[in-house]
C-alpha cells in the first residue's frame, strides 16, 4: 500500500491542530511496494497484462513472512509464485477498486480510480499459466474474448453499480455479429475465424435503463469486474 500525503491535505491538519506541531504519528514514511513503483514509472497507462505480470511475479518470504520447514524443522526464506493453472472457459478478473488509508489516526476506505486497460478480444493468459509447456502446446486455448464488465460509480462508502454486456450472437468459435445482419453471420459461421470484433455493439444496463454504447467506452476507469469467455468454448 502507498501512502501519499499532498500540500493541500497536509495545510488542513495544520488548520486543524491551529499551527501546533502535527503527531509524528500523523505523518510517517511508507515504503512502497515494488509493483507501485513500477506502475508509477511506467508513462502510460495501466495494463491488465501489467497486472497479470505483477500477480504471477516471484516474492521473496523473509522476514516476518519466512514459513516454517518440516525437514530443517526451522524457519526460513523461501519464494512465493501465483499463477493460472488451468484455462477455464469463463475468466472473471476482479480489479482492485478499493483499498484502505489512514486519515487522523484511523484506517479509512478508499476508491481506487486508477484506468487499467483491458482487452476487449484476444486476451492471451498464456505467460501466467504454471504448466508453460501447454501454454506453448496449445496457444489457442488460452484466448479469451470479453463479454461482460461490471462498473462502479462512487466512492468506497456509497455508489452504483451499471453493468456492460456486448451485444450479438456468438457463432461458431466465439465469432461476434450482429443478428440483425444475416450475411454477417453466415460469413461467420462459414469461416469459422474464431475471433470477436472489436467494432461488436455493446450495451448498458442501468437499472431499468438499457441503452446502446460504443465499444470504445467499455473500458474505463469505472470497470470493476471483468467476465471473459475462452475462444472455441461451449455456448452457453
Amino acid at each position: 500500500m502507498a501512502l501519499e500525503w499532498n500540500e493541500r491535505m497536509i495545510q488542513k491538519l495544520r488548520q486543524f491542530y491551529e499551527g501546533e506541531t502535527l503527531p509524528a504519528t500523523m505523518l510517517h514514511v511508507a515504503d512502497d511496494h515494488d509493483s507501485v513503483i513500477q506502475l508509477r514509472e511506467n508513462a502510460g497507462a495501466i495494463t491488465l497484462d501489467q497486472c497479470f505480470e505483477l500477480y504471477t511475479k516471484k516474492t521473496m518470504l523473509d522476514g516476518d513472512n519466512t514459513y516454517y520447514c518440516g525437514k530443517c524443522k526451522d524457519h526460513v526464506r523461501g519464494t512465493k509464485v501465483l499463477g493460472v493453472w488451468k484455462p477455464a472457459d469463463v475468466l472473471i478478473i476482479q480489479l482492485k477498486r478499493f483499498g484502505m488509508q489512514k486519515f487522523y489516526g484511523r484506517h479509512m476506505p478508499e476508491k481506487l480510480t486508477e484506468s487499467v486497460e483491458f482487452p476487449l478480444d484476444g486476451l492471451d493468459i498464456g505467460p501466467y499459466v504454471a504448466d508453460h509447456a501447454a501454454a506453448k502446446a496449445q496457444p489457442e486455448k488460452f484466448i479469451y474474448d470479453l463479454f461482460g464488465v461490471v462498473n462502479h460509480m462512487g466512492h468506497a462508502s456509497f455508489g452504483h453499480y451499471t453493468a456492460s454486456i456486448r451485444k450479438g450472437e456468438w457463432i461458431n468459435n466465439w465469432a461476434c455479429t450482429d443478428p440483425g445482419d444475416p450475411k454477417e453471420a453466415a460469413k461467420a459461421a462459414s469461416e469459422g475465424v474464431g475471433k470477436a470484433p472489436a467494432a461488436c455493439l455493446w450495451e448498458e444496463f442501468d437499472d431499468g435503463k438499457v441503452r446502446e454504447i460504443d465499444a470504445e467506452s467499455v473500458v474505463s476507469s469505472r470497470a470493476y469486474i471483468l467476465f471473459y469467455r475462452r475462444r472455441g468454448s461451449p455456448s452457453c
